[in-house]
């Protein structure tokens, strides 16, 4: 992946490419990492550009090598800066194929709080680019609990999610499709009507996880959707659920309650940031949900693991 460093390039290609063999793009403005000092922009891959940080640094108006302190944070930041590439060939399916990422991380299999951070990539074979800060997100209440399709990923006594948990399932999801109170011309789109739009809860009915009308499923439990303001705006997450098993169902991104409180088992965001994620997700996108100590479990599927963002006090942003 390429990467902007400092190099006395001289703002030429032919003097970049003379460094190292290795071509460079030179970059007409000019940088200047916090505590080092000003250098000239080029373009290089990212396997070399410590090296070449450290071998041919450009004071502005002199010639004295920085500090190695100032060396070390310069080449630090750079490698900070990039983003795991993926290999899709030993990944789980949704990531695999995926372009678009939604990251959803906790420190923990036990806790609400939450972090979520979005990516991209043209395609499959070249590294996530970040498309967002990090940004606050709550989980379950009760945490996360590994959803039925990854349960080989689990360790320990790590928990598993099952229906009435108040966990949400972690894994990799393909988001689906967009509802809410509101008419949209959003295609897929599902309008909620009172009384009518529901989500089947009951393992009971074969239509267990799934979006339908309240006359298509007769008395079987079923949560309609209509009657929750967290529901002006979500998506559903297609959680390829259990029934024999219980194993959860109706995994929704909706509107956060408050910013320190769990759901029943979903993402829960901020409206304004449901909304933004409504738009991001309608060319396809995955959701993946995941403890920071089970990153490691996926080598090569993932970017680099998302900054907690400060602590949110705000409501509905």
């Amino acid at each position: 992946m390429a990467q902007e460093v400092g190099d006395n390039c001289g703002g030429s290609p032919q003097s970049c490419e003379k460094f190292l063999g290795v071509a460079f793009r030179p970059q007409p403005e000019r940088a200047a990492l916090s505590g080092t000092p000003e250098i000239t922009v080029c373009e290089v891959d990212s396997a070399v550009a410590p090296f070449v940080l450290l071998a041919n640094w450009k004071l502005a108006g002199g010639q004295a090598m920085p500090k190695p302190v100032d060396l070390m944070f310069a080449a630090a930041a750079i490698l900070a800066s990039q983003v795991s590439p993926v290999d899709a060939a030993t990944c789980p399916g949704p990531v695999a194929e995926a372009s678009r990422l939604v990251l959803v991380t906790t420190r923990s299999m036990d806790t609400a709080r939450a972090t979520l951070q979005l990516f991209t990539r043209p395609s499959t074979n070249v590294p996530w680019k970040r498309a967002s800060a990090a940004e606050s997100a709550v989980v379950g209440e009760a945490g996360l609990g590994w959803g039925y399709p990854f349960l080989d990923f689990k360790e320990g006594e790590e928990p598993e999610k099952v229906e009435g948990d108040s966990r949400t399932p972690a894994g990799f999801f393909r988001i689906g499709a967009s509802f809410g109170f509101a008419p949209s011309r959003r295609p897929g789109y599902i309008e909620l009507k009172s009384g009518e739009t529901v989500c089947v809860e009951d393992p009971s009915s074969p239509l267990y996880n799934t979006i339908t009308k309240r006359s298509d499923i007769g008395s079987v439990e079923a949560d309609d959707m209509r009657s929750s303001p967290l529901y002006r705006s979500g998506l559903f997450v297609e959680y390829p659920s259990d029934r024999a098993g219980r194993r959860g169902s109706c995994i929704f991104i909706h509107i956060w309650s408050a910013s320190d409180v769990g759901t029943a088992g979903c993402v829960g965001l901020p409206e304004a940031r449901v909304r933004a994620l409504q738009q991001f997700s309608r060319a396809g996108a995955v959701l993946a949900v995941l403890p920071e100590t089970a990153l490691g479990r996926f080598p090569g599927c993932l970017p680099a693991a998302a900054i907690r963002p400060a602590a949110f006090t705000g409501g509905n942003r």
